[in-house]
């Protein structure tokens, strides 16, 4: 068929059309495109992407080291206690320092809310320790090794590594939460392994630092 007819041909299955069955025009994959959403990536932006993943799993890492020292009494529970209420001053100190939208009062109220929410979470975990410290004693300890595990690997599953842009609103979505309620039952029944009630409080409150509040400042800085 001559070139000069490809003008006339259509790219249509049920009507006739002078062509042959196995004709090409010139044009017809003129409207292609390749690898239209395709976008490269070199390999430090990757690296720093990939930092939440291995910041998380690190997190995980340290919580379960402090259990063991805590467990094993290498560890005073004391300092451990000084030492997250120290992370938590410096970690809202960093956050009230890129916090600029709002007035002055506004950042004053928040201040007072948050100090008073902090001792309000400070003397619940302080009185529900002992509660907790009983609350798997009918359980065996290979059950709370396997379901602390599985909760564990449930955290690093629904974790948000997302990177959200200074325009965006800090707001949690549903694997956010779940994930840190995962993280949070894990710590619990680990708890629930520890002798004093002072091991207890110290290592609930510090996985409330390490799975509840750092994830939220990791995403302001990002």
């Amino acid at each position: 068929m001559p070139k000069s007819f490809d003008k006339d041909w259509e790219k249509v299955l049920w009507k006739k059309q002078p062509f042959a069955d196995n004709h090409i025009p010139r044009q017809f994959l003129s409207a292609l495109r390749r690898n239209v959403n395709f976008t490269p990536y070199t390999y430090w932006p990757l690296v720093l992407l990939s930092c939440a993943i291995t910041q998380h799993v690190a997190t995980i890492f340290i919580f379960l080291a402090t259990f063991v020292r805590l467990k094993e009494h290498m560890v005073d529970p004391r300092s451990l206690i000084l030492i997250s209420v120290g992370c938590f001053v410096a970690g809202y100190t960093i956050w009230s320092w890129g916090n600029h939208t709002t007035s002055k009062e506004d950042r004053y109220a928040n201040h007072l809310k948050t100090i008073k929410s902090s001792i309000l979470i400070f003397l619940a975990l302080m009185s529900l320790s002992p509660v907790l410290r009983t609350l798997t004693a009918a359980t065996s300890s290979d059950s709370i090794w396997a379901l602390s595990a599985i909760l564990f690997v449930l955290n690093a599953l629904l974790a948000d590594y997302g990177v959200r842009r200074s325009y965006q609103k800090l707001q949690e979505g549903l694997t956010s939460v779940l994930s840190m309620n995962a993280a949070i039952s894990a710590s619990v029944v680990l708890a629930s392994r520890l002798t004093a009630d002072i091991d207890v409080f110290a290592l609930i409150l510090f996985s409330v630092q390490a799975f509840a509040l750092f994830p939220i400042l990791r995403h302001r800085l990002q």
